[in-house]
């Protein structure tokens, strides 16, 4: 990333997004100067070049504790393995502990699709959101940490266009197809680019921003008993290698819930990007919309159900086609 580009405000997607580059070491040298306090504890670690960046307190408590130190190795070569970022807990003793941010770019897009720049960037900002918030687990750790994530990319890219609103499309077929509570977090996303239109997060100190993350995060993680009912409702739908024939589960299974039901949010959710294109890429799978004919009526009777829905409801705003920060 060129040093402060992202962070310029009044630019337009001409002026500098073609040439983005993340620079993990400057992105981690300013989440430390943003945030003083996981100077304390924290070491960032770039997978691809074994490049360690913290304070020297905390490089000196790992060359003093070989365990800690093989723990964090560890976790480095999970990620090289795996081509994906970590963000994890290394216990000294009982009360002392040393945060970790292991990134690697991810195999899969999240935050945008198209720019894989963007992209790191996100997952960066997303591991960076966990470390600010040690005290979170499962599933409300993972909607606060997407929630940093999504609120610096509109501080990052105010005015630009970028595909973030696949981030909220990603969640809800990752939890749909597998069944797994732990990061759906579609509906904090959702809200918080629905409020960008009227929001300015661009203004938000660093400590605002984690703080109102949290809120976010707070307010619009689902509880783990409906997080449970919601998975169970769509077990059907449950797939590893999603095709056509999975969409019309999914299909299937939201044209008969309530659209002010969250079954109805995430199921719609899900179809919308491949309904507007006609296909969809899923962790490196493509699926192709091929029988239109049946489509155009499932699309029907979902824009006439989301129609009941108020104009400014998140899942009418990210049922724009291609929608864009900052738009």
């Amino acid at each position: 990333m060129k040093p402060s580009a992202p962070d310029q405000p009044g630019k337009t997607a001409k002026d500098h997004l073609p040439g983005l580059r993340f620079d993990f070491a400057a992105a981690a040298r300013k989440a430390v100067k943003d945030h003083p306090e996981i100077a304390k504890n924290t070491v960032f670690v770039n997978a691809a070049n074994d490049d360690f960046i913290a304070s020297p307190r905390v490089m000196k408590a790992l060359d003093e504790d070989d365990d800690a130190f093989d723990e964090l190795q560890k976790t480095v070569r999970t990620a090289k393995r795996l081509k994906t970022s970590f963000s994890d807990t290394i216990h000294l003793d009982q009360k002392n502990f040393i945060k970790s941010v292991v990134f690697h770019t991810e195999k899969h897009p999240l935050y945008d699709r198209s720019n894989r720049s963007i992209d790191d960037v996100g997952t960066f900002d997303h591991e960076t959101g966990h470390v600010l918030s040690p005290e979170a687990q499962g599933t409300a750790a993972e909607n606060i940490a997407d929630a940093y994530a999504v609120i610096r990319h509109f501080q990052r890219f105010d005015g630009q266009e970028t595909d973030i609103a696949y981030a909220g499309w990603k969640r809800s077929l990752q939890f749909i197809l597998s069944g797994q509570t732990s990061h759906l977090t579609t509906f904090t996303v959702d809200k918080i680019i629905t409020d960008s239109k009227t929001a300015n997060f661009v203004s938000l100190t660093p400590a605002e921003t984690a703080a109102i993350a949290k809120d976010y995060a707070k307010t619009h993680t689902p509880d783990d008993q409906h997080l449970r009912v919601l998975a169970r409702t769509f077990r059907a739908a449950r797939d590893k290698k999603p095709t056509e024939e999975t969409l019309r589960r999914i299909a299937a299974i939201t044209l008969r819930a309530d659209p002010h039901s969250d079954i109805f949010y995430l199921g719609a959710r899900a179809l919308m990007l491949p309904m507007n294109e006609g296909k969809a890429k899923y962790e490196g799978r493509n699926i192709v919309l091929r029988d239109t004919a049946f489509w155009d009526i499932v699309k029907q009777k979902l824009d006439a159900k989301m129609a009941a829905l108020p104009a400014v409801h998140p899942l009418r705003v990210t049922a724009v086609p291609a929608a864009r920060a900052g738009g």
